[in-house]
């Protein structure tokens, strides 16, 4: 909780720093506000996301049903999306401190596992919150692609490179 506490504070103060960046002058011409403010407003709601994940983990019908009867069984599942959203993570940390273009393929923030999700609230409420931090995630890589730009020419080019060459005639005949 404590770090959580740390982290909207932080938010917050950010949120002051931009809102003076308005009256700086600046070399590179205006500062990007609407971008930032974006980015802020993503990393508010992956902030707030994480804050209901931690108040439904830390109920008691979590440990007594929850916990045994959806998420042991889904254990590795779990662990390669909890792995895929600490790599996602770490990728935009890196493009925030070096301000280098991202690469034209982002980690899958979304792996779901397989089991049944809807069996019980508590399960629900949880996957649910999972898979609205893992869209932010997606918009906030998106964002900072077009921030800082992406290694290569862009993701669609990157994606090209792997559509078989049927598909590809079909697309060049219809365009």
């Amino acid at each position: 909780m404590a770090m959580e506490l740390h982290l909207q504070i932080k938010l917050i103060e950010l949120q002051g720093l931009l809102a003076q960046t308005q009256h700086e002058p600046r070399l590179k011409g205006p500062f990007p506000v609407k971008l930032y403010r974006g980015v802020l407003t993503s990393l508010q709601t992956i902030l707030d996301k994480l804050h209901s994940m931690r108040c439904v983990t830390t109920r008691e019908e979590w440990y007594t049903s929850v916990r045994h009867d959806f998420i042991i069984p889904v254990n590795k599942e779990r662990h390669e999306m909890v792995g895929n959203i600490i790599l996602y993570f770490s990728t935009l940390a890196s493009a925030f401190q070096l301000k280098m273009p991202l690469p034209p393929y982002l980690p899958p923030a979304e792996s779901v596992p397989s089991a049944s999700w809807s069996r019980q609230l508590l399960f629900f409420a949880y996957a649910l919150t999972m898979k609205g931090v893992t869209q932010e995630l997606e918009t906030l890589g998106k964002t900072l692609q077009e921030a800082f730009g992406v290694i290569g020419q862009s993701p669609e080019e990157f994606e090209a490179l792997f559509v078989d060459q049927e598909t590809r005639k079909r697309i060049d005949y219809v365009a």
